[in-house]
């Protein structure tokens, strides 16, 4: 990728590129400074996982057209548990996905058990948040570590570059 040559996470994201996991945002362009969507992150997950999908008999949830590209990919996340999409019904699969997704997403797609994880140390992070369990396992386990200040940032986009290190740590732990 011609965009990733200066930046810190060019060997995380060569590694996914290498491994066919990814394939850029646009020919010979990653973006590592650009958000991902919903769909692209659920598409990377299942790829980095190994998890083969197949035709799309049915609208896995009713904003996912049977012909969008993510279809598949969206359908067997739902299928194996790993996403289960919005209480109305829908996905947004075209909705920027934020750090606490992204990382759910990605260490279920993964099959490691984050059950027991103990509490993280980020001041944005409380025991009680749907997502804490995640954080947990992923701080402790060194896939992720936060920003400076101690936080987390559940709420921010990931970034293409954080998401590739944030695959390839959860690929190292398998």
């Amino acid at each position: 990728f011609k965009d990733v040559s200066q930046h810190w996470a060019k060997d995380f994201i060569e590694t996914l590129r290498t491994s066919g996991i990814i394939h850029g945002a646009k020919p010979g362009y990653f973006r590592p400074n650009e958000p991902l969507t919903r769909a692209e992150l659920t598409k990377i997950a299942l790829n980095a996982f190994g998890h083969s999908v197949g035709p799309v008999t049915a609208a896995p949830f009713s904003d996912v057209a049977m012909d969008a590209w993510y279809a598949p990919y969206i359908a067997k996340a739902k299928e194996l548990g790993i996403t289960q999409g919005y209480a109305n019904g829908t996905f947004k699969p075209d909705q920027t996905i934020n750090r606490a997704e992204a990382l759910k997403i990605l260490l279920a797609a993964s099959g490691l058990d984050t059950a027991s994880a103990s509490a993280a140390d980020f001041s944005d992070v409380s025991s009680g948040d749907w997502f804490a369990e995640y954080v947990s396992f992923a701080k402790n386990s060194g896939i992720v570590s936060g920003y400076g200040d101690g936080r987390f940032g559940p709420g921010n986009p990931v970034l293409r570059g954080e998401m590739a290190k944030i695959a390839v740590k959860t690929i190292e732990l398998k």
